[in-house]
């Protein structure tokens, strides 16, 4: 994404919902399109699941972007608002303020995600299932800080943490039946 050349910082939430505009939405706006399923009402539905995606990917890098790309997606408004600074992400620091600002985003995404639920309605078969794999994995249960970080382990310093970050859809590693009916959610109805 050519943004990321030229922008490392982003000052508010609002700056990456417009990121998320402009590289996450389009892909859901394509997958509808060639399902026919191109409402306004659909792709409002498909923004707010590409959006939480695409902050979830924000989240599990946090590490990795300031470290490797000097990148930093957190928005700076609410970092200064938990009072949270780069010297957190520069030394590992995962403080009361850093919890809270990652469950805060973790949140945000999370509501996102449930907002978009709603297309599953909109959708049939095959294309229905995998999406509501995507939605059921932020709807079965609250998400915490470790979802996205992964393990977190706090070293013996206080104040200092390693963690690992694992990908989400690791945890949606069943056959789609198992999980679909672990879930409540009857896998006949997705069948083409």
């Amino acid at each position: 994404f050519s943004q990321d050349v030229v922008k490392n910082r982003y000052v508010s939430f609002d700056e990456l919902l417009d990121y998320s505009r402009r590289s996450a939405n389009p892909v859901g706006r394509l997958l509808l399109q060639l399902f026919g399923r191109h409402s306004p009402q659909a792709l409002g539905y498909s923004d707010a699941i590409c959006t939480s995606l695409q902050l979830i990917n924000f989240w599990q890098d946090v590490d990795i972007d300031f470290s490797a790309k000097d990148r930093v997606y957190l928005p700076q408004d609410d970092m200064a608002r938990f009072g949270v600074t780069e010297s957190h992400l520069r030394e590992r620091r995962c403080d009361t303020a850093f919890r809270e600002l990652m469950r805060f985003q973790v949140d945000r995404a999370r509501r996102l995600m449930l907002e978009g639920k709603a297309l599953l309605g909109l959708l049939e078969g095959r294309f229905r299932l995998e999406i509501a794999i995507t939605v059921q994995g932020a709807n079965d249960r609250p998400i915490a800080v470790a979802d996205v970080l992964g393990p977190i382990t706090i070293d013996n310093e206080p104040g200092s943490y390693t963690y690992t970050f694992d990908d989400l859809t690791d945890s949606l590693r069943l056959s789609q039946g198992g999980y679909a009916l672990e879930s409540g959610i009857d896998a006949r109805q997705f069948q083409n």
